[in-house]
């Protein structure tokens, strides 16, 4: 068996989250980020596989052998939720599954990347000791970098990978009275290295190439959710995610979305700092439709932040899927004040039957007023 440069691992939390829910109705969504992290290493010529233990409905002892089973020089936790603030409760089934990794196989390398991660990188290097580094934005450039490390014990080699954030060698843990005292006392043991870039716009093809779906279950293991169904003769599977762009270019300080594109460790730095909107060529994510149409998907989330925002990308998406005529039954996000009367006849035709409309304002004293009762 050839080992693996890098195995990355969608952890299963449905149960810990769902509860008995989990078994036959919350929705078990494609790990976009895993699919795609995949597909941008590979691409660079690394070894690299996926194990989605939510889609096999692995408990944490089954995935922890799995993930040991695939030899990998580094295993990689991609944490994000089937919303992107689910990040953090997910983290209670990938910590625990890197937990027992590191039981049976102490010196097995793990890395961990998601939006809590870039929140809070240092407090979580403190407090979750089964991690060897994390990522402290969308990691794409740092996960790259981190694979051409010959030697993952050499600080000095660590240290040049833009991004990375380690724990070093001297690293003690001790009993600390709060988390104020605890950031104060491991400054010298948790190494922020300087920031790294995110894939720009016109990289995206290139360095972010979409998700790899031959390296996934199949979309038959994935389900939407109940109302999803509604109009799809209420069938759930088989279902897949995708984006077709990164980001919002709004700066809401009540939201969490843009904080997987920090490029600056300054304290205070909060994902309103961070705000950015790429989005991947029409012409190029139209391939990515028409392949899930081969693979028999016809429930499609598009898990853009805000998709219907750029008429010159969506609608001309719409209008290519439209043509296609692939049956797809999709949800996506918009805002009540970007879906124009004139858009919705084009969603519809591409096979757009939801909209999860959001209706957040970015003006703080709007806001304020608003919930106090003004401006009637």
């Amino acid at each position: 068996m050839t080992k693996l440069d890098i195995l990355f691992v969608n952890a299963n939390s449905s149960v810990i989250n769902y509860q008995e829910l989990a078994l036959k109705f919350s929705s078990i969504e494609t790990p976009i980020w895993a699919g795609m992290l995949a597909n941008a290493v590979r691409t660079k010529g690394f070894a690299t596989a996926i194990l989605d233990c939510e889609a096999e409905r692995l408990d944490t002892i089954d995935s922890a052998g799995a993930a040991l089973d695939a030899q990998a020089k580094l295993i990689c936790f991609v944490v994000y939720g089937q919303n992107p603030n689910d990040g953090s409760p997910r983290m209670e089934g990938a910590t625990a599954t890197a937990k027992l990794i590191k039981q049976m196989s102490p010196n097995q390398k793990i890395l961990f990347v998601g939006p809590h991660m870039a929140a809070l990188p240092r407090e979580t290097l403190a407090r979750e000791e089964c991690m060897d580094f994390l990522c402290q934005n969308e990691g794409t450039y740092t996960i790259l970098n981190l694979l051409q490390v010959q030697n993952l014990n050499d600080e000095t080699q660590l240290a040049k990978v833009k991004g990375l954030a380690f724990r070093s060698k001297n690293f003690k843990k001790k009993s600390l009275l709060s988390l104020a005292e605890e950031s104060l006392a491991l400054d010298m043991n948790i190494v922020l290295n300087e920031p790294e870039e995110i894939v720009p716009r016109n990289m995206l093809e290139v360095d972010l190439p979409g998700i790899a779906w031959d390296l996934l279950p199949s979309p038959t293991k994935y389900r939407t959710s109940g109302w999803h169904s509604w109009s799809n003769n209420t069938e759930a599977s088989p279902f897949a995610s995708i984006y077709t762009s990164l980001g919002c270019p709004h700066k809401c300080s009540f939201c969490m979305i843009n904080i997987i594109n920090r490029r600056d460790n300054t304290p205070g730095i909060a994902s309103a700092d961070s705000n950015v909107f790429r989005y991947w060529d029409p012409k190029f994510m139209i391939k990515h439709f028409d392949k899930l149409a081969e693979m028999g998907v016809k429930n499609i989330k598009i898990a853009d932040e805000l998709f219907v925002l750029n008429p010159n990308h969506f609608m001309e998406l719409s209008k290519m899927l439209a043509e296609r005529n692939h049956g797809f039954n999709i949800w996506c996000y918009s805002r009540v004040d970007t879906c124009k009367p004139q858009y919705l006849d084009a969603l519809k035709a591409a096979g757009v039957n939801w909209l999860a409309l959001g209706i957040e304002n970015p003006n703080q004293l709007l806001r304020r007023e608003f919930v106090k009762g003004g401006f009637e």
